[in-house]
């Protein structure tokens, strides 16, 4: 995508949370006639990811006021939002400490909510595991404790599998509630979430800053070894099988990718921009639903071509940490992490109408949907938030002695 842009007196555009440029353009900055003036004398060209692209503009001033404007060419379509999809049904007290993850047990009718609890100066081992009932009540707050950062969890043959942060892989009898062994995953990061497939081989994923956390590890045969490695795997959060791949939520670029459990062959499903790509279920449509931690649950269709935000807590400083999804309750339930509480939506049905239907044209990411698409979409649905015509600005003259700016643009739907 073509991105002209002006600006006043430094910048640099990020896309998908990454830098792509960055420029000056202050006061005889570009000759010495140049009076700072803002327009569109700089170009990049952005390489869209099918789904959500985010652009991220940091603005610095020295002095005379700061600014910045841009045009998109082919213009781009605003996401596409459905929150009347979700219905809340409860939420808990805020007894839990810095819930991460929530799991549901079908053959106990139980879910267990794991409590990381290691934020900030927090000793070790002051984490725990949690019984909830699938309406909200708290069963039993502290039924496995001594835990260490416990984030993800996964069942497999009446064992209760949980990832400890610290670099642990706890398996705990369900029956009796007590820990059977803990097994070490070497050279790991920050152990974040796991996903468990039909043999019980269980994948865990490695989060972190750290350049060296590109990794995905696996236990099988009482031995943890990384299975797979890569940049493109930088920062892997969210976890799940399905139709024998392992789709991971890949926080280094935004992008949620399926690995074939097969041959390690890896695509990508589609990107959500910026951020923490947390949990990860599909519905009983076949749709994918993901969270990012800072508030927002979106539903993407099989092949990718769709996305829809479904749920957006972030306004109301709510996270949306690993959530489970209770398929024959049609119920979405959340830990909201430093909220200390569990919320439950009831899901509704939402079509996922195709990107490459005849009035979109996926060759230039244009979508030229009428208006009688726009009301199966719903009010939300708002169309291109860029045209050929217009500009986005933004342009500040009171001269205040801040120097540093952030600017976030808009996020913005592309098809493949």
């Amino acid at each position: 995508m073509k991105f002209s842009l002006g600006y006043s007196d430094d910048v640099t555009v990020f896309l998908n949370g990454k830098p792509w440029f960055s420029g000056i353009s202050g006061y005889k900055s570009r000759d010495p006639s140049f009076v700072g003036a803002v327009g569109l004398y700089d170009t990049v060209y952005l390489p869209l990811q099918k789904g959500l692209n985010e652009i991220f503009l940091i603005v610095t001033e020295s002095f005379g006021g700061w600014g910045f404007m841009g045009r998109t060419d082919p213009p781009l379509m605003a996401p596409i939002k459905r929150h009347d999809a979700l219905t809340k049904v409860w939420e808990t007290p805020q007894e839990f400490k810095v819930p991460e993850s929530v799991l549901y047990d079908p053959k106990r009718n139980i879910l267990y909510v794991s409590s990381f609890n290691r934020v900030g100066r927090t000793k070790p081992r002051q984490g725990f595991l949690s019984r909830l009932t699938v309406d909200g009540r708290i069963e039993e707050l502290h039924w496995i404790t001594d835990l260490d950062g416990p984030c993800g969890m996964g069942i497999h043959k009446d064992r209760l599998y949980v990832v400890e942060s610290t670099g642990n892989l706890v398996e705990i009898d369900i029956d009796t509630g007590q820990v059977a062994q803990r097994h070490r995953v070497p050279k790991t990061h920050f152990l974040n979430d796991l996903a468990i497939d039909r043999s019980g081989a269980v994948y865990m994923s490695n989060t972190s800053q750290a350049p060296a956390a590109t990794d995905i590890f696996r236990y099988t045969g009482g031995r943890c070894e990384v299975w797979r490695g890569g940049i493109d795997l930088h920062r892997s959060n969210g976890l799940f099988i399905h139709d024998s791949h392992l789709i991971v939520g890949n926080s280094g670029d935004g992008l949620v990718k399926r690995i074939n459990l097969a041959d390690g062959r890896l695509s990508t499903l589609a990107c959500l921009g910026a951020g923490v790509n947390d949990g990860i279920r599909v519905d009983n449509e076949g749709n994918y639903l993901v969270s990012h931690w800072g508030g927002r649950v979106y539903r993407i269709s099989p092949t990718g071509s769709n996305v829809v935000e479904i749920l957006d807590t972030s306004r109301q400083g709510r996270n949306c940490a690993d959530f489970e999804y209770v398929k024959d309750k049609n119920l979405l339930v959340i830990p909201t992490f430093l909220g200390n509480s569990v919320m439950a939506y009831r899901v509704e049905a939402v079509v996922l109408l195709d990107a490459r239907s005849a009035s979109c044209n996926p060759a230039t990411n244009v979508c030229g949907r009428d208006d009688s698409c726009r009301s199966e979409l719903g009010d939300s649905q708002q169309m291109p938030f860029i045209e050929n015509d217009d500009m986005i600005k933004a342009l500040d003259t009171d001269r205040s002695d801040e120097s540093l700016d952030v600017r976030r643009l808009q996020r913005a739907t592309a098809f493949d």
